[in-house]
């Protein structure tokens, strides 16, 4: 299915014109095992319903702060770039970057970057499991071990 609103770049440098296809790969299938984790850990941490995060709608207030947040914490801790993020959030890589801005914008409040900093030490113990290793070199992201 050729889907030119969909043209991806892959890591190897190349053009993905066929986006069923990049959605198959091994390493978006890891990426998303990585993303689907996050999430659980920030709906838990806002108290927001794990259901919406996935939604193709915006959702209430708290979805939608939990769902930039998710974002955010997947790329500045794991590294994933922004397409894997709209990938894996079945969204576009321009709302991930605005994810991202309104997140590091919110980093002002106090409490909130407190928060966060705490997020963040649970995703990396997370990492530290094992669970998950970081070939962001070889792959462009963080895949999911067996």
């Amino acid at each position: 299915m050729k889907n030119n609103d969909c043209m991806l770049n892959c890591e190897a440098g190349g053009r993905v014109d066929d986006f069923e296809k990049y959605l198959c790969s091994e390493t978006v299938e890891r990426n998303d095992l990585l993303v689907q984790a996050i999430g659980e850990i920030v709906v838990g941490a806002f108290g927001a319903h794990n259901s919406g995060l996935w939604d193709r709608h915006r959702g209430d207030a708290s979805i939608a702060l939990a769902r930039q947040v998710s974002m955010y914490l997947a790329h500045v801790v794991c590294g994933l770039n922004f397409t894997q993020i709209g990938v894996a959030f079945r969204r576009d890589r321009t709302t991930v970057s605005h994810a991202c801005c309104v997140v590091e914008d919110r980093r002002d409040d106090q409490n909130f970057d407190r928060k966060l900093d705490t997020l963040e030490h649970g995703i990396l113990c997370l990492l530290d499991t094992g669970l998950y290793t970081d070939l962001s070199e070889t792959s462009g992201g963080v895949v999911y071990e067996n």
